[in-house]
């Protein structure tokens, strides 16, 4: 049924635009932003009712409350971690930095985040499915891994590229001067969504095998790390604590690496020539429209 639910995520989404754009035309308050969420969240439970039919009930049964606290309890624990490193460090920035460096911190965050995760995240749901229907018929999960490990290189590595090479003539052309510093940090971002790519398939694989506890402990090592580059490179300005976010990612990835070959089943190895042959597709199209661009920008006149 997930076909429904990603149904119901697009009308919620547009619901909600429509909503959040037709509030903010007419009353220019920080609580239009507050009623757009609102708005969002009632629409979701009208069409989530109205689509599945699904009522919650009164009844109460404690041996499945607590089989689905013991499966769960990890993820929670790992969310609620990955939810602190995110905010925990905004926190510290805050402390650190002006109000107009912080803005221009998330400005950048956020431009590569939301363009990435329209694929990060239907791809990590997707993964989830397909590990627990291999999981429950007592297939291996890891192939599963590996070849969408292999995938999100091709798809997100594509993506990534184009944001690195065309963020900054976005930003010059759609947003005022003052926003050019975030540049490299959105430049930096999307590099650490695409080094992050091996930790982000762990937390399916290990759903789907019901080991989420040792995610919690992984989150926990992540976090840790995570905090301690931010407290390190925030004297040096915005980029070096985007960059040192992609160096944790890295390091959480090659860790996540080294846990699902120890995990893997008897004969199942990362198949790591077509990792870096995706690698270099993805570093050569970078090349290509880099390069593309140098060239566009060498022909056409700046209209200034």
């Amino acid at each position: 049924r997930l076909s429904v639910h990603y149904n119901v995520m697009i009308v919620q989404n547009l619901i909600a635009l429509a909503v959040g754009l037709a509030l903010l035309m007419t009353w220019q308050s920080v609580y239009a932003l507050v009623a757009h969420r609102y708005a969002r969240s009632l629409a979701g439970l009208v069409l989530y009712y109205g689509w599945c039919r699904y009522a919650p009930g009164l009844a109460f049964t404690g041996a499945l409350a607590r089989k689905a606290l013991r499966y769960s309890s990890g993820l929670y624990g790992a969310r609620l971690l990955s939810y602190l490193s995110q905010n925990g460090a905004i926190f510290i920035l805050g402390i650190a930095l002006t109000p107009t460096q912080l803005g221009i911190f998330r400005f950048g965050e956020r431009l590569a985040m939301a363009s990435l995760s329209v694929l990060t995240e239907p791809m990590r749901s997707f993964a989830i499915t397909r590990m627990a229907w291999h999981n429950r018929r007592g297939q291996p999960t890891t192939p599963v891994f590996h070849r969408f490990l292999t995938t999100m290189v091709l798809v997100l590595g594509g993506a990534g590229a184009a944001i690195v090479v065309f963020v900054g003539p976005l930003i010059g052309q759609a947003f005022q001067p003052a926003y050019a510093p975030a540049e490299p940090v959105a430049v930096a971002i999307a590099v650490s969504v695409l080094l992050s790519l091996g930790y982000l398939l762990l937390d399916p694989l290990l759903a789907a095998r019901g080991r989420t506890g040792t995610l919690f402990w992984l989150q926990l090592a992540s976090v840790t790390a995570s905090a301690a580059a931010v407290l390190a490179t925030v004297p040096f300005g915005l980029e070096a604590v985007a960059w040192s976010r992609a160096g944790v990612m890295l390091l959480a990835s090659l860790a996540a690496l080294v846990l699902v070959a120890r995990l893997a089943e008897p004969g199942q190895r990362l198949p790591l020539l077509r990792v870096l042959g995706a690698l270099a597709m993805v570093a050569g199209y970078g090349t290509m429209i880099g390069a593309g661009q140098v060239v566009a920008q060498s022909l056409i006149p700046d209209p200034v």
